[in-house]
């Protein structure tokens, strides 16, 4: 593409903006978590799970609905590094972790969290994922120039 292309950035952005809403609104609705804990939530699987974007052979392995990522090849994040990279008090932070664990949003391990690898899949991990594919192929069908509606 030349530097002459347009691109759908607004409209990309605009899809992104909705799917990030619509996923807020649906986790504060359908799970009952606060948008503080759906920021811990997002940060932890970022965290836990970035070894599937960093080592090809892992993405190929397990980066699909068959596999999920093993727990030994996830990153476990401590307390400190919630906090800090949120903004929010150690104490608040310590006890919505207890509480997201409780109701197994999460796991504790051995220093730290990890976003649970269920095998029959979360819920909310399922929604998260299936919201993010449609948004990311109305996305792309708008950069590759199909008209929103012509699907």
């Amino acid at each position: 593409m030349g530097t002459n292309t347009p691109k759908a950035t607004r409209v990309a952005a605009s899809h992104f903006a909705n799917y990030i809403s619509h996923l807020i609104g649906q986790s504060v609705r359908k799970y009952d978590i606060s948008i503080e804990d759906q920021a811990i939530l997002a940060l932890v699987y970022a965290e836990s799970t970035a070894p599937l974007r960093g080592d090809a052979y892992l993405a190929a392995r397990f980066g699909h609905n068959e596999r999920g990522l093993p727990n030994e090849y996830r990153r476990s994040v401590n307390l400190k590094f919630i906090h800090t990279s949120l903004g929010l008090s150690r104490e608040t932070t310590r006890r919505k972790l207890e509480r997201l664990v409780g109701r197994g949003f999460l796991m504790k391990v051995q220093g730290g969290y990890l976003f649970p690898n269920v095998a029959g899949d979360h819920a909310f991990a399922r929604d998260f994922r299936v919201t993010l594919l449609d948004t990311l192929e109305r996305i792309a069908q708008l950069a590759s120039g199909v008209p929103e509606g012509k699907r």
